[in-house]
């Protein structure tokens, strides 16, 4: 099923399906590893619209809720 990054549960897994969006943002995040078909865990969502700690590739991120919400993932 596909969702918007930001509805991943706390320990909630997915693939990263869409790739980040063109320009600085875009390039930044593929830097960090974000690419399509990325696997992907949330480790920690805040109440209130704030950021989430995602792990990826053995990094945690940590990703405003607004750019989460312009990515999509694949969860079972």
């Amino acid at each position: 099923m596909e969702i918007c990054l930001c509805e991943l549960k706390q320990g909630q897994e997915g693939l990263l399906l869409r790739p980040p969006e063109e320009g600085k943002i875009g390039e930044r995040l593929s830097q960090f590893g974000l690419i399509h078909q990325t696997p992907l865990r949330c480790r920690r969502e805040s109440l209130g619209g704030g950021p989430m700690v995602l792990r990826v590739r053995g990094t945690e991120l940590v990703l405003r809720k607004e750019l989460c919400q312009r990515l999509r993932v694949w969860v079972q």
